[in-house]
Order: structure tokens, then sequence, then C-alpha cells
């Protein structure tokens, strides 16, 4: 069991690497990157399959498609990606976590 101050902080880690990846993986979405390679596969495809259709979808990505994702919404045309302050303030504080 982890001490409580390490666990705090790893749910921290865990909550803004989740925002992260929404928002990578949403954005990238919005600007026109194939839906199919944001498909969850694996264990989280058949988990997903039990879903709801009416439920929003929630993509899984992997922290090894992070660059890919933001290299392709910078090389975004149309549309321009304001990148949010509160996006900016989120991945700070991974990169600081860690």
């Amino acid at each position: 069991m982890l001490p409580a101050p390490l666990v705090s902080v790893y749910q921290q880690y865990k909550q803004d690497t989740d925002s992260v990846a929404s928002w990578l993986a949403s954005t990238a979405k919005a600007c026109g990157y194939p839906a199919d390679l944001l498909n969850p596969v694996g264990q989280a495809k058949k988990k997903a399959k039990h879903t709801h259709k009416n439920i929003s979808s929630k993509y899984i990505v992997a922290l090894k498609d992070f660059v890919p994702l933001a290299q392709f919404i910078a090389g975004s045309k149309k549309p321009v990606v304001d990148v949010p302050e509160s996006f900016v303030t989120t991945i700070n504080r991974v990169i600081n976590l860690f």
C-alpha cells in the first residue's frame, strides 16, 4: 500500500493524464484524424461493446500515441486549434508530477 501523500499524487496524475488523453483524442478527431485509429482495442474494445449507445464516446489513448496526436493537431490548418489555458496547466502539472 502506498503512503497517503503518494496516493493523492498518483490520483492527480491519473486524472490529469486522462484529461490530456481526452483532449488530444477529441481535438484530433475534430481536426480530421481517422476515427478508426482512435477505436479501443483488446479488453477496452470488449468493454466498449457493453456500454450503451447513448453514452458519449470515451477514447482509449495509449501514452505512445500522445506525441503523434499532438503533432497531428499542431499541423492542422482547418480548424486552427487554440489550446486552452486549462490544458496547458494540466499538462504542465502532469510533467512536473513525473
